[in-house]
């Protein structure tokens, strides 16, 4: 047990750095936290008994305004109990909302895992997507961030799981994913700031429906605080949100994705996060 544990507490650890920046200043540091700014009528602060944290962007609405191009990089690798381990040779591609055809490919460096997409035309308008990773002998993982993009994202890691570590990982927890029909999923749940929050309500539905099956991680260790497997998540769009104390967060729609014989031959997993608002 204390492998996985360690190897799931990387895999949070990975993630808070994947969407800790995914609000409207999305060119900060990759270790500084960003409060996105609120407009005018925004809501003050949470209410006066919630519980500590940043929750001052709830119910926030994002603005509709975006740098035309932007580009979206970062560094791809697996994980592993150190942490993120650069991989090379990783095939990237970006995607639009509701387009079938990727708008830019690009292929990880050798060694350092570093990669970077053309330039990305927004016409001015937040950019709705995500990023598809695939390699070898591993799961192919999908990136959606909690918000379209209204600047150069050039800090985004790209972590990738092999088939052996999630099949521990399932043995582990006793779950059997069925990757025929389902997707599997990954889900932190932070607050403005990037902070994970502990024993959130996650939701996951599909039509309104609650679909696949959840695995608190922040039962394992503080590392994991925040952070959820859903497993066997129907293919298809997908909602997720959730409430914690009397607080509703933000909703917002990614997809879950079935295997295929072409790029997720062994099966995927579909990473985003969750905050209170935009």
């Amino acid at each position: 047990m204390g492998n996985i544990r360690a190897v799931l507490a990387a895999s949070v650890f990975v993630s808070i750095f994947v969407f800790g920046c995914s609000s409207k200043n999305n060119t900060a540091a990759i270790d500084a936290p960003v409060i996105p700014d609120a407009p005018p009528d925004a809501p003050p602060d949470a209410p006066p008994d919630a519980p500590a944290g940043d929750f001052t962007c709830l119910n926030a609405t994002q603005g509709n305004t975006a740098d035309d191009p932007i580009t979206i990089g970062g560094v791809a690798g697996t994980v592993s109990t150190s942490g993120l381990s650069p991989l090379g040779g990783v095939v990237i591609d970006v995607f639009k909302a509701g387009v079938a055809t990727k708008v830019d490919e690009v292929t990880s460096a050798d060694v350092t895992g570093a990669f970077t997409s053309d330039n990305l035309v927004t016409g001015g308008v937040p950019f709705a997507g995500f990023v598809e990773a695939t390699t070898t002998n591993a799961r192919t993982t999908f990136v959606f961030p909690s918000n379209p993009l209204a600047a150069s994202f050039p800090t985004l890691p790209v972590p990738l799981v092999d088939t052996a570590t999630f099949g521990t990982i399932t043995t582990t927890i006793g779950v059997t994913q069925d990757d025929t029909t389902n997707g599997a999923m990954f889900v932190l749940v932070t607050d403005c700031a990037g902070m994970p929050v502990d024993k959130a309500t996650l939701t996951v539905e599909q039509a309104g429906k609650s679909v696949g099956t959840q695995f608190y991680l922040g039962i394992l260790g503080k590392q994991a605080i925040g952070a959820y497997f859903v497993f066997n998540v129907p293919d298809g769009d997908t909602d997720v949100s959730a409430k914690f104390a009397n607080m509703q967060f933000a909703t917002h729609t990614v997809k879950a994705f079935k295997s295929n014989a072409t790029d997720i031959t062994a099966g995927s997993i579909t990473a985003t996060n969750v905050i209170p608002g935009p």
